[in-house]
């Protein structure tokens, strides 16, 4: 199994139960992802706490190459909303990188702010294929839908 997209349970779970101060609206939290290799298995539900240091360890985190740094690039302009049918994490800004040496399967998001648990993730996102750049750019359009959305009804 590799890497899929989804959104962590657990997290999401402790901030609706107010277990912790994530903020995704309004001057929102610091968000940042990191890319990561098909040898990282997301574990969405598990019920311990996901942490940025779990991904950083194992061997599916990506190097330091370009404009990109390993342990996390800031999304610029998140957002929380409510669209017809669905609860949705977006970034109006997509990410456009320079001078990269990067071959990535995926990105994993988290928030860079939260104390306790250090750096919670947030989600994942299966670029379902692996993407490559050499000495050049690496750009992501986030889609129209959101990084990240969940369905009310």
């Amino acid at each position: 199994m590799a890497m899929s997209s989804g959104v962590y349970g657990k997290t999401l779970l402790d901030a609706l139960a107010n277990a912790t101060a994530l903020d995704l609206s309004g001057t929102p939290d610091t968000i940042d992802w990191q890319f990561v290799t098909d040898a990282e298995v997301p574990n969405y539900d598990d019920a311990t706490d996901p942490v940025e240091a779990d991904i950083t360890t194992e061997a599916s985190a990506v190097s330091t190459a370009g404009t990109y740094t390993l342990g996390g690039e800031p999304l610029v302009s998140p957002s929380l909303s409510l669209v017809t049918q669905y609860l949705k994490f977006d970034d109006s800004s997509d990410v456009a990188l320079t001078g990269t040496t990067i071959s990535a399967e995926g990105v994993i998001g988290f928030d860079d702010t939260i104390a306790s648990p250090v750096d919670p993730l947030l989600w994942g996102t299966d670029f379902t294929s692996t993407y490559t750049s050499t000495a050049g750019a690496f750009n992501i359009t986030w889609s129209a839908d959101g990084i990240w959305r969940i369905a009310l009804y």
